[in-house]
């Protein structure tokens, strides 16, 4: 048990799952999963102690959400569900106990070589039609999409813009300039590239929030001001991106009828037609289309699809107010910690601005529990529980 402890539960365990990710899920979730179960097995064994403070919150959440689930609309399809989505919160518990803070620096030179690595692809894949393993993107749509090395799934910008910040503020903190540049000039240019219009605002929200924290205004401004003129010159060597943004514009205008607004409305209504603990947890996808629920509104677009694309409709929908209260407990957990250790403050100031982003209100984001957005999302909030402080987080021991 203590080679793995040392060798795995250390802390690798989250290198492995953020390279993994460019597979696909299955491998990130069996390392999660894996990780959890051993994390648990030590924690039997070897009698550790959980600080209290982070144990009650973090099951309070889990436990209000469970309630929810046995008033389901199908019992079968969420029970089910929700337990094995139970490893997530336990994945939390590992940042607590195995990972040391010195492979902190580590970790963010991990993300800087990833996101040169697909700046490089993209552009190759842009300018040749296919990346460097080979794989093809959407080329009939004008090249308004790149997926990298992400095989189907268009979802490059995303996990760039999930990167970046952590080294962005990390960088910044530490007053590297050029690697602060370097690093900021090439996630800026990919996620414009994946043609991923909310990663780019979350980019400029969640890199505004870094300099507004650590009070750099006037590269605030700077740097405003360069990613205008960026936006600006990029448009005209990359002309088809171009309608690729105007377009969000269209749709926004024209809300009711876009894919998310329906999709909004949906999950708007089920929550009123549910308004307790919702229709069951992963019931958005089985009740979608439901005549009791699509009637209320009127829409040119679809309805249906796997989650609503916003984490408080999505939670709204299908745990109700009561679950919603439990989701908003764990965000409160975090949003705690992050104020008492000045997180915000620190070099952990990009993994505080990749927190706000994930949980942003008015944001359009993908399923929060899909296995892939789970395994990231994780693991880059895990990041705020590692710095360990005797008040008022003390620090786990080990019973003797």
């Amino acid at each position: 048990m203590d080679k793995i402890n040392n060798l795995f539960l250390s802390g690798y365990f989250v290198f492995l799952i953020i390279i993994s990710l460019i597979i696909g899920p299955a491998i990130p979730d069996l390392i999660m999963t894996l990780s959890s179960l051993l994390g648990l097995i030590f924690l039997f064994i070897n009698k550790v102690k959980l600080p209290k403070e982070n144990l009650f919150f973090l099951l309070l959440s889990f436990i209000i959400i469970l309630f929810t689930v046995f008033f389901s609309e199908n019992f079968k399809v969420s029970f089910p569900e929700f337990i094995v989505d139970l490893r997530y919160f336990l994945y939390l518990f590992l940042f607590l106990i195995f990972f040391q803070e010195k492979l902190f620096k580590y970790f963010i030179l991990f993300l800087f070589f990833i996101i040169l690595f697909l700046f490089f692809d993209l552009l190759i894949q842009y300018n040749f039609g296919k990346d460097i393993f080979g794989i093809k993107a959407d080329m009939q749509v004008n090249r308004q999409r790149l997926n990298g090395p992400f095989n189907d799934e268009y979802i490059v910008g995303t996990y760039i813009l999930k990167l970046s910040l952590p080294v962005i503020g990390y960088y910044l903190f530490y007053n590297k300039k050029l690697l602060f540049q370097i690093v900021l000039a090439t996630s800026f240019i990919a996620i414009i590239l994946s043609g991923e219009r909310m990663a780019l605002i979350l980019y400029v929200f969640g890199v505004s929030l870094i300099f507004i924290f650590l009070k750099k205004y006037k590269i605030l401004i700077l740097t405003s001001m360069s990613l205008i003129v960026a936006m600006m010159i990029l448009f005209i060597f990359f002309p088809e991106k171009q309608f690729k943004y105007l377009e969000f514009i269209h749709a926004l205008l024209d809300f009711r009828n876009s894919g998310h607004g329906a999709h909004f409305l949906t999950a708007f209504y089920m929550f009123l037609e549910y308004p307790i603990t919702g229709a069951g947890f992963k019931m958005f996808r089985e009740l979608c289309n439901d005549p009791s629920i699509v009637s209320n509104f009127v829409t040119n677009a679809e309805t249906c699809t796997t989650h609503p694309h916003n984490i408080y409709l999505e939670i709204l929908a299908e745990c109700g107010a009561i679950g919603l209260f439990g989701f908003l407990t764990l965000i409160y957990f975090f949003s705690k910690r992050i104020y008492d250790l000045k997180l915000y403050k620190s070099e952990y100031v990009g993994f505080v601005a990749i927190f706000i982003c994930i949980f942003w209100p008015i944001s359009s984001m993908g399923n929060f529990f899909n296995n892939w957005n789970a395994c990231i999302n994780f693991s880059l909030i895990g990041f705020l529980l590692i710095k360990k402080t005797e008040k008022p987080w003390k620090v786990f021991y080990l019973k003797e």
